[in-house]
């Protein structure tokens, strides 16, 4: 379905793509609800196909498609940057009549569910922020680490990510397939590409162009994390090239109430290469209560 979501002061009035798993018979809210956010930028719901019946277990299941990006309508890029992410994540909540919701990012979605947490904390219940950074900081790092593990063709392919020039859909599903090494780990069993792209549900590719060639040069959480006020699970791959572990490290550090795990043999999509720990690590966090301000955890199995 899609739902309206109302003009704000500098953002125009649009409809968003929206599903809902809940129980049969069951109002929504008649058990914790999850809400996930997707990466990108230009990503969509799609991203959690192969982990939402698992994640249905703990919870009823917000699913959409952020502004401009898959079935939701159309959008000028310009209305498309993070903070409208994150203010559209709130007027979700809104408008689904929310009091409480347990947020779930991914990559770039992790960064706008740290920047709704930092805003809009009071309306979280738990916090989720899956391979994700705090600041455009990630962005050097990442090419530190491209220039020390990727190969010329690798680090040929990314110059389209860090300039914002990808040519349309199936430019970026090529850079995806090259980079494929490096976003999945390199012994994990999986013989499929990242599981980003959709054929018959593309990546808005103006609105990822926009972000890696303009606002995600410049947004900055890092002096905020402290005001992040609900319990937090922080989850990296230790293997992770663009996201780098460090910055979940630094999550941790300044994140009062947070569960950081670093998963061994683990790059960018956590349930794809280690899905028994990224598994384990959800259901401890959803079901035991924590016990102190900070909790630090490393698997390394």
């Amino acid at each position: 379905m899609k739902i309206k979501i109302p003009a704000r002061s500098d953002t125009p009035e649009t409809h968003l793509f929206v599903e809902i798993m809940k129980k049969e018979n069951n109002s929504l809210g008649g058990r914790p609800v999850m809400l996930l956010v997707p990466g990108g930028p230009g990503g969509n719901h799609t991203v959690y196909n192969t982990v939402r019946n698992a994640l249905f277990e703990f919870a009823d299941l917000i699913l959409f498609d952020p502004r401009g990006c898959g079935y939701s309508d159309s959008a000028e890029p310009e209305f498309c940057t993070l903070q409208h992410f994150i203010d559209d994540i709130e007027a979700i909540r809104r408008e689904l009549k929310l009091n409480k919701m347990i947020l779930v990012g991914g990559s770039y979605g992790a960064m706008a569910s740290l920047g709704y947490a930092i805003k809009y904390g009071t309306h979280l219940e738990k916090l989720i922020l899956i391979a994700g950074s705090p600041s455009y900081r990630f962005i050097e790092t990442a090419q530190k680490n491209l220039k020390e593990r990727g190969s010329h063709e690798q680090i040929k392919a990314a110059e389209d990510l860090w300039n914002g020039t990808f040519k349309d859909p199936e430019h970026f599903k090529e850079y995806y397939n090259i980079m494929a090494s490096l976003y999945l780990n390199k012994k994990s069993e999986s013989k499929s590409s990242p599981p980003t792209t959709q054929p018959n549900i593309p990546y808005n590719i103006s609105i990822t162009n926009l972000g890696f060639g303009g606002f995600l040069r410049k947004f900055d959480f890092e002096p905020y994390l402290q005001q992040v006020p609900c319990e937090t699970l922080i989850l990296a791959g230790k293997n992770d090239w663009i996201n780098d572990p460090s910055y979940a490290i630094l999550m941790a550090h300044k994140i009062p109430k947070n569960t950081l795990v670093i998963v061994d043999d683990c790059g960018h999509f956590i349930w794809e290469d280690q899905r028994e720990k990224f598994f384990e690590a959800i259901s401890g966090f959803l079901t035991t209560k924590q016990q102190s301000a900070t909790t630090t955890m490393s698997k390394a199995q």
